[in-house]
């Protein structure tokens, strides 16, 4: 018996807006049918229209991503994200530069402060939950001014303070947030 098959044919209507369908058309099984093909046709325009649809939002959705990101990575200034957890997702070009260290994808909330090495000024590491980035994250709240001293694995500390705020959605749930080097104290 032979396979059925489709085809898409674009038909312009009297407007000149075109309408898409598929057609398919499938020989009969056997018996008294035979010989017979069944034909059908679906109007799948408006399919079609979404998938286009969806198609130019990605690529609407990947150019902002590149304007964010190349904005970012060209900042000066020390730039770190979270999710909204508090797990560090991004850190800018700066910042890896400074304490010479890339994100470590997945790592828990609390392993960050022992493994970027990140202390208070009396040299204890901090606690997860009171770390500029995740505090932001977890209360919502904007952190301020907070001094950190991040060491390097070269043995460098850097002394700064620190400003962190929650990122919001258009609904007003956090969904992340950012943290930046405000003043470099030593």
């Amino acid at each position: 018996t032979a396979a059925a098959t489709e085809t898409e044919f674009a038909v312009p209507d009297p407007t000149g807006k075109v309408q898409r369908f598929l057609v398919q058309m499938t020989p009969a099984k056997s018996g008294e049918s035979r010989g017979t093909v069944v034909i059908t046709a679906t109007d799948i325009s408006k399919l079609r229209e979404a998938e286009e649809d969806r198609e130019r939002l990605l690529a609407q959705l990947a150019a902002e991503k590149a304007r964010w990101q190349a904005t970012v990575e060209s900042m000066l200034d020390p730039v770190t994200v979270s999710d909204a957890q508090g797990r560090a997702t991004y850190m800018n070009a700066a910042y890896s530069r400074m304490v010479n260290r890339t994100i470590q994808a997945g790592l828990d909330l609390d392993q960050h402060a022992e493994h970027y090495q990140l202390c208070r000024p009396d040299g204890t590491i901090y606690d997860a939950e009171d770390l500029p980035l995740q505090k932001a994250a977890l209360t919502g709240e904007e952190v301020r001014g907070e001094e950190l001293v991040q060491r390097d694995p070269g043995g460098g500390e850097h002394v700064a303070l620190w400003s962190a705020a929650p990122l919001r959605d258009d609904q007003g749930r956090v969904t992340g947030d950012y943290v930046r080097k405000v003043k470099l104290v030593r």
